[in-house]
């Protein structure tokens, strides 16, 4: 029987997981390639090394005890987390532009326990913690109702806080900047079903603990699970920019992709050329190479699954 083929787009923590789960369970009966913008592994939580050596990281990355899935996932690639991971031994600092000082929050005694520090921390004025603390005690309170969270995630965290009353100028201290930039290693705005659903999951201080690489994180997480699937027979493909889909009436059949101009880890977008190429692998525009570096179009007919393949832990 011929193998299904699926295309997974994105080397993040998301594509690389979706990958590896394909392999895992279809074997020989799926073929499974890979296709990612930049020139390393890991998307939003890659790391890379400038011209100096310097590690850049894209962000700033934790782990959270609760991932259970991606430390399956690391010992299956054959990654000891202590040597890759530090604990934050259960404390977060957070520097507080407003009094210029470093206020610490302890994740020990579970969910209840760090609502209840919520509500003391004194980095913020007091009428502004005190509104800080009733928005945030409503959070904690639904995240562990046990209602269905999937209602919250049409709003983005900050709107959803300003609702319920919280004051708009508090979502720029750092306490509350620190929900999306700790847990979420993202700088902009994160849905409100995900901080919701963090807050279910870090019910006990194993769950909550923090923990931070303790080198870059692509070198020491992401290339090892990389190598990981390309040893159960994934094709990883760098420098593909997908840029549509290609459908057969309401069916996707492919997607048209560009090749990135190779311009670092975080490359340009494609150049502004398209082609639908449905009868061959690959499909060259135009003929000769431009100056600025190779434009290569393709189509995957026959894809099976072709989408961003999401993994939440």
């Amino acid at each position: 029987m011929k193998p299904l083929e699926v295309l997974v787009i994105g080397a993040g923590p998301a594509g690389l997981s979706a990958a590896v789960r394909l392999l895992e369970r279809g074997g020989a009966r799926v073929r499974v390639r890979v296709v990612h913008l930049q020139d390393v592994l890991g998307g939003k939580a890659a790391s890379w090394r400038d011209e100096h050596g310097a590690v850049v990281e894209h962000g700033w990355h934790m782990m959270v005890g609760f991932y259970e899935n991606l430390f399956a996932l690391m010992r299956r690639a054959g990654i000891e987390r202590s040597q890759a991971l530090a604990s934050m031994q259960g404390e977060s600092h957070c520097y507080e532009p407003a009094d210029g000082r470093i206020h610490t929050m302890s994740s020990a005694g579970g969910r209840l326990a760090v609502a209840e520090r919520f509500t003391r921390y004194d980095g913020l004025p007091f009428v502004d913690r005190a509104n800080f603390a009733r928005v945030m005690a409503e959070a904690f309170a639904i995240a562990g109702s046990g209602e269905p969270l999937r209602a919250h995630d049409d709003v983005c965290f900050d709107t959803w806080c300003v609702e319920r009353g919280l004051r708009r100028h508090v979502t720029r201290y750092s306490i509350f900047r620190f929900l999306r930039l700790a847990y979420f290693n993202f700088p902009e705005q994160i849905s409100a079903y995900h901080v919701l659903q963090t807050l279910a999951h870090t019910s006990t201080s194993d769950d909550a603990e923090l923990f931070a690489c303790r080198g870059p994180y692509t070198e020491m997480v992401w290339n090892p699970i990389g190598a990981y699937l390309e040893r159960l027979g994934a094709r990883i493909e760098p420098r593909v920019a997908v840029t549509d889909w290609v459908y057969e009436g309401d069916r996707i059949v492919g997607v048209r992709a560009g090749a990135a101009l190779p311009t670092g880890p975080l490359t340009a977008p494609p150049v502004s050329r398209s082609v639908r190429a449905c009868s061959a692998s690959w499909t060259r525009w135009p003929p000769r190479p431009p100056a600025c570096g190779t434009a290569a179009w393709t189509c995957w007919p026959g894809t099976a699954s072709a989408g961003r393949c999401t993994h939440r832990s």
